[in-house]
């Protein structure tokens, strides 16, 4: 795997940090240009991730047809154009059917490039290399945070929003020189028009079997990951009265830890297994979760959020390695876009449903302990789904 690959797809992640930390940060200033109640503000979440999940399994069936790069090309030129054109906008309705698209996009350049990468790393070190990778949505959330404790204050959101398009246009001029990798052309050959195919995932009883659960357990990390993620700073801001720009900088610290967290989870995997690490993540977060609520003040939260920061993303970084490895080649970008995405539906509905909570009672904490609950499923599901059942390399 050349580095004009991994940067792409390095980049590919990145965004969606960018784009999602954006809009939970400056979710307050974004809520009174529009006027929204905080019921529509979770509702931009919840279109954003209705298009992720929409984007993703149709770039998943692509991908598989057609290409991994092909695939990350298509959605990157979708996802870049749709930016800019959100920034344009005025009407909170087009405002959000344009996020659907570019959220769309967004995840079909996830579904190309975690496969693209997968199929290019020995089994011994992929979740440390797509650790790494899947560390880049911290290390956007992160910038992208900084920068908007700055700027969002003077410009507005809308310029760190830009940085994103910017990215776009760097992945495409990177991936016009890069290649499929020789597993997926082999495959592509054999297989033609089969390949992708929903019927050959549910023809065989493990690859159904592995979707069925990989949904249940990707729903219940989505609701938590994405719940926490929309309404951490509101949340911090609302209970504490922690002025903007501090709040940014504490949440910036928050996604440093997540990227630490990804980075020691994928090494970790690596070497005692993508389960027991997945499981004591999750485990972690939902004994952590009832600590913030109940133990935290304006003066410990910062330090809290630190501890809390390295355990709730972990298990996202072993996503892709673990979900690519319980699929074969000629399904496997299919299989694992329906794994991630359609566990989205958890990441829709999350944020309503905490925000519908802080409007009922006026606060957050019954909201937060809600997704301890989330993680503690996460990890219970996991433990009945097997590891290594196929090799991206080529290998079942």
């Amino acid at each position: 795997m050349g580095k004009k690959t991994f940067i792409c797809v390095f980049l590919v992640i990145a965004i969606e940090g960018i784009d999602l930390s954006t809009l939970s940060v400056a979710l307050t200033v974004i809520s009174g240009e529009f006027g929204l109640s905080s019921i529509q503000a979770g509702m931009i979440f919840s279109i954003s991730t209705a298009g992720m999940l929409a984007g993703g399994v149709a770039c998943g069936w692509f991908a598989d047809r057609f290409g991994r790069l092909k695939t990350m090309q298509a959605a990157t030129l979708t996802f870049t154009v749709c930016i800019c054109l959100s920034v344009l906008t005025s009407s909170f309705t087009l405002f959000c059917i344009i996020r659907f698209f570019s959220s769309a996009g967004m995840s079909g350049a996830w579904a190309g490039g975690t496969v693209l990468v997968s199929e290019y790393i020995p089994t011994s070190r992929r979740n440390t290399v797509l650790g790494l990778i899947q560390g880049a949505n911290a290390v956007g959330s992160f910038a992208a945070t900084l920068l908007n404790g700055v700027i969002t204050p003077v410009f507005g959101w809308r310029p760190i929003v830009l940085l994103a398009a910017a990215c776009g246009v760097v992945i495409l001029i990177f991936t016009r020189s890069l290649t499929e990798p020789p597993v997926f052309a082999t495959h592509n050959k054999q297989k033609g028009a089969k390949a992708g195919s929903l019927k050959l995932i549910l023809a065989d009883r493990r690859c159904r079997r592995n979707l069925v659960k990989w949904i249940c357990c990707s729903m219940f990390l989505m609701a938590g990951f994405y719940g926490t993620n929309t309404w951490l700073p509101t949340y911090m801001t609302s209970e504490f009265d922690v002025e903007f720009r501090s709040m940014t900088y504490f949440i910036a610290g928050n996604y440093a830890m997540v990227f630490i967290g990804k980075m020691l989870a994928g090494v970790l995997s690596d070497k005692i297994g993508r389960k027991k690490v997945w499981f004591l993540a999750c485990i972690c977060t939902a004994v952590i979760l009832p600590i913030v609520i109940n133990l935290a003040t304006a003066d410990n939260v910062g330090i809290i959020l630190l501890a809390f920061g390295l355990f709730y993303g972990a298990p996202m970084a072993l996503c892709s390695t673990f979900m690519s490895e319980s699929f074969p080649t000629e399904c496997r970008a299919l299989g694992t876009a329906l794994s991630y995405n359609l566990g989205r539906i958890g990441a829709m509905l999350s944020p309503v449903i905490i925000g519908a909570i802080a409007a009922g009672n006026h606060s957050y904490s019954m909201g937060f302990m809600l997704i301890a609950g989330f993680y503690f499923a996460c990890g219970c599901v996991v433990l009945f789904i097997k590891e290594k059942q196929f090799d991206p390399q080529g290998r079942s």
